[in-house]
């Protein structure tokens, strides 16, 4: 049984090598590739906030808890998961309202906008499972890749796209390096993906390159799931993109040094932090993979 899973708004390459002190993770096991493929279609898009108690949901990307102050996260203390867990680093929940209170906040529509419309798909594979997804699976070795899609999805009643729909895969992108994922209870977590977000802003595309990402869902009685995924954006790469878009008026001038002074990973020799921790939140609806072999 194959499944998709589209993520609006994405799209896929292998990132160059990092020099951080994290494992690549490309290459996944070779016992991880034998069982069932499923691929799964994210339908709904959208950068992660704070919930109403100040928790973020996402990932110690760095491995270290930093608090306010502490140089190690360039001054920026680490967030708390809603389930408690801390060291999380998602500098950009908390600059996202600030953004939307200057005039920006349309950027999050224009990323779901990306999905609904069909425009970027990405299809999420996981092979070598050991059953069908359910809430009840386990698996301690599933490989995991991202293709860019081809194809129009249909909406339903809920403006959503539909399951059970079939996507073939965009060849012009290149998939992702594939890494070795796991699932625990029917919550599925890989580390260490590489990925492109590009978002329409006006006639402009500002990319988001999200570098050693993590992704974590939760698979449904009803096949969707939901989760979140996050890693660390070069925030002078962001910033120069932002500042070359002329159209932007005023912001133009007051984003970029905005981004580059809440950057909150891996401090470079002068002690300023080289990345921004960024989290999206997803929800995934079960559809085809078209076979092209």
């Amino acid at each position: 049984m194959r499944w998709t899973m589209l993520v609006g708004g994405l799209a896929l390459g292998c990132a160059g090598a990092d020099e951080r002190a994290k494992d690549s993770g490309d290459g996944a096991d070779a016992s991880c590739e034998t069982g069932l493929t499923a691929v799964l279609v994210v339908s709904e898009l959208g950068f992660t906030v704070p919930d109403e108690s100040g928790n973020v949901a996402g990932f110690d990307l760095d491995g270290i808890t930093s608090t306010d102050g502490d140089p190690a996260g360039c001054g920026h203390g680490d967030a708390v998961s809603p389930d408690g867990e801390t060291g999380v680093d998602s500098a950009f929940a908390g600059l996202a309202p600030l953004l939307e209170g200057l005039g920006a906040g349309a950027v999050a529509g224009l990323v779901q906008g990306a999905v609904d419309s069909g425009e970027l798909l990405i299809l999420v594979e996981l092979t070598g499972l050991d059953g069908p997804l359910s809430p009840d699976l386990n698996d301690d070795c599933v490989t995991f890749t991202l293709h860019r899609g081809a194809g129009a999805p249909i909406l339903g009643t809920d403006g959503r796209i539909l399951v059970d729909q079939t996507f073939g895969k965009d060849t012009t992108y290149p998939s992702s390096g594939t890494v070795q994922g796991r699932i625990e209870e029917g919550h599925f977590r890989a580390d260490n993906v590489d990925l492109s977000l590009p978002v329409q802003i006006l006639d402009e595309f500002l990319v988001f390159n999200v570098a050693s990402a993590s992704f974590a869902f939760d698979m449904l009685e009803d096949g969707d799931v939901q989760g979140f995924f996050a890693g660390g954006v070069p925030v002078d790469e962001l910033a120069g993109q932002i500042a070359a878009i002329d159209d932007l008026g005023g912001l133009q001038d007051v984003i970029p040094p905005l981004l580059e002074s809440t950057a909150d990973l891996f401090p470079d020799d002068n002690g300023e932090c080289v990345e921004l921790s960024i989290g999206f939140d997803m929800t995934g609806r079960p559809a085809f993979l078209l076979d092209e072999g």
